[in-house]
């Protein structure tokens, strides 16, 4: 031992250390057992003292959410109105446990949808909440916005079914673009009577978020009026984006357009961007009256996909009057489409044929062999870069552009809107001659 040091006993430095690591170990512990201690708070007492502040009977189902601490708790369809909205809201503020709440179709109205809009502020833990078929309106739009900007937590959020019009959608916009971003990953705003005002101002303010923050991945913009000008609005400004994003872009990887009356014309916009479409990856147009010239369009496209910057692997065509011939056009895309192509998922279920129509299953085995040939095929060498965007408008002559389909020919059954009764005499005259002699008799007495 060294002059000063006891024998037996660790020189001075060793102690140091291992008093330190023993502070640590009893800080680390004593940690430990206060956090383990710490109830979580899920707003029960909270609930239950402003039930009785405001005489209001407790809904049982969000009591028994609240005291056993669930994730998830779904109240639709309770009719709860604006004055539960007081003591849910005052719940929701103090409640760390939830992460999914459902409060569709409960009538809580512009002043309901508000206090529940600023207790989601002040909350920290619910992700996705539903408050479709609300009668919401334009009056609680802002505090909306607020969510939509400021929430820490909130990522999910849906509106559909409250009838915001086009005004009440730009308002609702307009304060997000004020406040600065957009946090949500996902929004539906479906059924709310949008038209293509309001999708030009969805894309206006999108861009304008993004600017500074937008995150949002997944638009639901089904069962609207959106009609071939909304395809066109989205198809330019959303889909084709441009070829250095805006700061953190707009990226939009999944879309859903069902039910808008797109038609043909639209399903012809929206093809025409396809191959430009950088971040979409899933995008559904069921029910959209599309026909044999947006089949085209779209099989047309789907070879084009391997050449761009696009990554789409997921198309649903379903409820659409593709016909034979439509399915015989995107079967032949699928089928001469090169290896890297990336679509993998394509929907055409109730396409205006029978159940067991045989182009059913070439379409399906057309995707099964690009799948395969996916897997098989070396690595493929850079392709040429695209041509700038350039929207398939209609020149003056009323032709289409190079890659376009012409609108159909005005049939037999579209007669009626040229000014001629469909049960006439005329009519039966005009269709005898398009059709067999033998089912002349047969056409005429359908119409009867």
């Amino acid at each position: 031992p060294t002059t000063g040091d006891h024998p037996g006993r660790p020189p001075a430095a060793v102690m140091s250390a291992s008093s330190s690591d023993e502070e640590d170990e009893h800080a680390e512990l004593h940690e430990a057992v206060r956090t383990a201690a710490a109830p979580i708070l899920t707003g029960a007492d909270e609930y239950a003292r402003t039930c009785q502040s405001f005489g209001l009977v407790p809904v049982g189902r969000w009591a028994r959410a609240l005291a056993d601490g669930e994730r998830c708790c779904a109240l639709p369809h309770y009719g709860l109105g604006p004055r539960a909205a007081i003591a849910i809201s005052a719940s929701l503020q103090a409640n760390e446990c939830l992460v999914e709440l459902d409060l569709s179709d409960n009538r809580l109205g512009a002043e309901g949808v508000e206090l529940v809009a600023s207790a989601l502020l002040a909350n920290t833990s619910v992700e996705c909440i539903d408050l479709s078929k609300n009668a919401i309106g334009a009056d609680s739009c802002p505090a909306l916005a607020r969510v939509l900007a400021h929430s820490e937590s909130v990522r999910e959020l849906s509106l559909a079914g409250n009838k915001l019009g086009d005004l009440g959608l730009r308002t609702l916009l307009a304060e997000v673009a004020a406040q600065g971003g957009m946090r949500l990953r996902a929004l539906s705003l479906a059924d709310n009577k949008l038209t293509e005002h309001g999708a030009r101002e969805l894309v206006s303010a999108l861009r304008e978020a993004s600017r500074e923050r937008c995150d949002l991945q997944q638009l639901d913009l089904r069962w609207n009026v959106l009609g071939p000008a909304g395809a066109t609005v989205l198809a330019d400004g959303l889909l084709a984006l441009p070829a250095q994003p805006l700061v953190r872009g707009c990226a939009v990887r999944a879309l859903d357009l069902s039910w808008n009356g797109l038609g043909d014309e639209g399903a012809i916009m929206i093809a025409g961007a396809l191959p430009w479409a950088r971040a979409l990856r899933s995008l559904v147009l069921d029910n959209n009256s599309i026909g044999v010239g947006g089949a085209s369009a779209l099989a047309a496209a789907i070879p084009q996909l391997a050449a761009a910057p696009a990554a789409m692997h997921s198309l649903s065509l379903a409820g659409n009057c593709l016909g034979r011939a439509g399915l015989h056009k995107l079967a032949e895309a699928l089928e001469g489409a090169p290896p890297d192509c990336p679509l993998r998922v394509l929907d055409v279920e109730g396409a205006g044929v029978l159940p067991d129509e045989p182009l059913y299953e070439r379409v399906e085995r057309a995707l099964q062999q690009l799948h395969e040939r996916a897997q098989d095929a070396p690595p493929q060498p850079a392709r040429p870069p695209l041509a700038p965007y350039a929207p398939p408008h209609r020149n003056g002559n009323g032709q289409t552009r190079e890659g376009e389909v012409p609108k159909a020919k005005r049939g037999p059954l579209r007669q009626a809107s040229a000014g001629v009764n469909p049960g006439s005499k005329q009519a039966a005259r005009r269709t005898s001659k398009q059709l067999a002699p033998g089912v002349e008799r047969w056409n005429v007495s359908v119409r009867q």
